[in-house]
């Protein structure tokens, strides 16, 4: 798929991971992928200290690209480049911009920022907001110049200018310079630390355990489903009583819930346990059932530009909607919202919602949920 200025808008930095990755700290490994996996023991139980993994990818040494930039040197871009300046202004109208490129950029452009406009009285968040408009430059000796003047206070997202330089091919680019800007000072927040909340739960069952039938169950949509992983490899919490997930493959898949909860409830903590599933990699239970099951992949999976995401949407009473990123490997997603006056019960949609597409790498990705926790705390 070719990549063009449309596909690069974004809102948030989650938003921003789509197509965007920071430039590298670098890094340096001694040891080569046939050297971490399975020195333990074969798909036997046999201990002979041999790795069953094939070489394939061999040792990683990278150069640290935020060194480069520290010290002024220049770091590699393939046809964009985004730069984000946090600035200690607001309200800012006018700018400029220098940066010594490789190549004369084919485009320049500053991202523009407009309000959401309401539809029916709802604000759709899945509109992205942002425009990227082309802005005039020079390029003299190397360096590419440019002067922002806008009339309205449009190409900040709070306190952040973007732009991005557009080529044909690859090039470098060293020293980047904002300077020069008008707007207001911005004042500094005192950010205090919140700690998470804990109340009397009103999920009576947290876990997903479908076989009881009752309205502690979930209700499956699309290709949702509950699973469970094989015995060898099944690391569940303690407090995961049904030993199983809810798997949801693609983003049409989503389970939902109805749960009761107390007269004087105003307030809930939700926390989701969820993780992005990456297949595990190993030849350690070749031959076996648990070998041959979804869970396991006896080779490397190497893609370049790898996404290692994924993002769960929690619908509330199909009004209230919150979407979290998720990592690999299980990890607990919090918020607190609102009960609606005098509520009897609160309904939960869990889905998929992937800022990725089947065009990308890790669209096939499966989102897990291990344990959904609802608790009263006011």
């Amino acid at each position: 798929m070719m990549i063009t200025i449309t596909d690069l808008v974004y809102d948030d930095n989650f938003q921003r991971l789509r197509y965007f990755t920071a430039i590298a700290p670098g890094q340096f490994n001694e040891r080569k992928t046939n050297e971490v996996d399975n020195l333990d023991s074969d798909a036997n139980g046999n201990t002979d200290g041999m790795p069953t993994v094939g070489e394939s990818l061999g040792k990683a040494k990278k150069t640290s690209e935020v060194g480069l930039f520290l010290q002024g040197k220049a770091v590699t871009f393939d046809r964009f480049a985004l730069v984000e300046v946090i600035c200690s202004k607001l309200q800012i109208t006018t700018a400029k911009f220098s940066v010594i490129s490789s190549v004369r950029p084919t485009k320049m452009y500053v991202a523009v920022t407009k309000n959401r406009t309401a539809v029916g009285g709802i604000m759709n968040t899945d509109i992205i907001r942002t425009t990227w408009v082309p802005v005039p430059f020079e390029y003299v000796n190397g360096e590419i110049r440019v002067a922002v003047n806008r009339e309205d206070w449009d190409i900040q997202l709070y306190d952040k200018v973007r732009i991005l330089i557009e080529t044909s091919g690859s090039f470098t680019l060293e020293k980047p310079i904002f300077s020069d800007f008008n707007g207001v000072k911005k004042e500094m927040p005192t950010l205090q630390n919140k700690w998470r909340e804990h109340g009397a739960e009103q999920n009576g069952n947290t876990s997903f355990d479908n076989s009881l039938g009752d309205a502690s169950s979930w209700l499956m949509n699309g290709n949702a489903i509950v699973a469970e992983f094989p015995n060898e490899i099944a690391q569940y919490t303690d407090y995961n009583t049904a030993k199983k997930h809810l798997e949801l493959p693609d983003n049409d898949a989503y389970a939902e819930k109805t749960i009761s909860v107390s007269s004087d409830c105003k307030k809930v903590a939700v926390r989701v346990v969820a993780q992005s599933f990456v297949p595990i990699q190993t030849t350690r239970f070749k031959g076996t059932a648990t070998g041959n099951s979804k869970y396991i992949s006896e080779s490397v999976i190497y893609r370049n530009y790898d996404y290692p995401f994924s993002t769960l949407r929690v619908i509330i009473d199909d009004s209230y909607i919150i979407d979290k990123l998720v990592w690999n490997g299980w990890n607990e997603l919090y918020f607190e919202m609102p009960v609606q006056y005098d509520a009897k019960n609160i309904k939960i949609r869990l889905q998929r919602n992937n800022f990725i597409d089947a065009t990308l790498p890790n669209s096939d990705r499966v989102l897990m949920v291990h344990d959904v926790s609802v608790q009263k705390i006011g």
